[in-house]
Parts: structure tokens; sequence; C-alpha cells
């Protein structure tokens, strides 16, 4: 596996034209193989990439996740964290780097593992996205525009944890 995952390290810096979409889904590649990943994308251009799925990975550090939203998300579009291990740090940490990604519209985090202090996070970095971008249509997917309410973004943010738990 750490062979196939230096490989692709090594095509992602070796790229002639940066992704745009990667989809890693549903391959273990855990915390360790997503650094090295992100780690890779730095130099090749990460800020092109528009899609990422990573999901069912069993990802568990945010810091990796912020690292990369920090280097390459002022263009990601869609993120997808779905069926990885992410608890209360790890959501955190990724709500801290979800500042540097202004034009993230979706980000599917269900079937994780994060409760409360997750959900707080995640809903003072998604209403500041939208505070921020109050004349930008559709910040993120399933949230209006005009959502800047706390009312609406935790309402957005219970139906995402309610569709986790329900699955």
């Amino acid at each position: 596996k750490d062979l196939v995952l230096e490989a692709l390290a090594d095509l992602l810096v070796s790229a002639r034209a940066p992704l745009a979409e990667l989809n890693l889904a549903q391959n273990s590649i855990q915390d360790a193989g997503m650094k090295k990943v992100v780690d890779a994308m730095a130099p090749a251009g990460a800020t092109k990439l528009r899609e990422l799925d990573v999901s069912g990975n069993r990802l568990r550090d945010g810091n990796v996740l912020s690292k990369l939203l920090f280097q390459g998300g002022e263009r990601l579009t869609s993120l997808n964290l779905h069926g990885n291990e992410l608890g209360d740090l790890a959501i955190v940490v990724l709500a801290a780097g979800i500042s540097f990604a202004p034009t993230l519209r979706k980000l599917d985090l269900s079937r994780n593992r994060f409760g409360d202090e997750g959900m707080e996070a995640l809903a003072s970095a998604i209403g500041g996205q939208c505070d921020a971008r109050a004349d930008v249509a559709a910040p993120f997917e399933g949230v209006a525009a005009s959502a800047s309410s706390d009312d609406e973004v935790s309402r957005w943010l219970e139906d995402l944890a309610g569709g986790a738990r329900g699955r």
C-alpha cells in the first residue's frame, strides 16, 4: 500500500496538468497515506483541485485535512469525507481550515464520529463563510446564500448529522 501511495505522490508531483478532480474513495489510505497525498499536492499545484473524494478511508487527523484546505482550498468546491472516523477534535481543526476554502460548496461529513463540539465548530465556521459571502449564491449546498443566521446554519448541520446517524 505504501508503494502505491508513493507512486501516486510522485505522479501528483510530476503531472504536467494539475488535477481538477481526485477520487481516492474506499482505499483505506488512513492518515499517513493522506499526509503523503497532501504533501505531494502542494508543489503540483493543488490550487487547481476542485473536487476531492476521500470517503471511506478511516481518516482521523483533522490537521492533515486542514492543511489540505490551507494549501489548496481557494478553488476546492467539493470535499467528500463521508464514512471516515473524524471525531470532535478533527472537526474542530477542519472547521478552522474552512476559512481557507472560500469556494467550498459541498462538504460531506456523514458517517463520522463527531458530536456537539464538532457541530458547534462547524456551525461557527460555516456561519462565518455565509456572513463573508452574503452576495454569493449558495455558499454551501443545502444552505441559502442569505443563511447568515445561526438558526439556519444549525438546522443544516442537524440535517447533516441526522443523515449520518440514520445510515
